[in-house]
């Protein structure tokens, strides 16, 4: 039996194809970045985005270990916002 994975989650190299286009543009310019993350919530964001994100996203962490999210849709940033804030304990 196969099983697929349906996400609209980036890995490293598709998001470094999309370099030079207007879609990349857009991601960078719906960008978040988030601190203080711990594991449980982190996780938590990745099973929320991959079951509600409407379009493609990527994810990293930067040197300092802050989450930076880059959002094709600014209604996905603005709803995995939301999501955190109603998560933070």
């Amino acid at each position: 039996m196969v099983h697929r994975i349906d996400t609209r989650k980036l890995d490293s190299l598709e998001f470094n194809m999309l370099t030079g286009t207007e879609n990349a543009v857009r991601m960078i310019r719906n960008r978040a970045k988030i601190i203080n993350l711990d594991d449980e919530l982190y996780n938590n964001l990745l099973d929320y985005l991959d079951s509600n994100a409407q379009e493609q996203y990527h994810i990293r962490w930067d040197d300092n270990r802050h989450l930076v999210i880059y959002f094709e849709h600014p209604v996905d940033k603005e709803n995995a916002i939301v999501f955190l804030n109603q998560n933070i304990s």
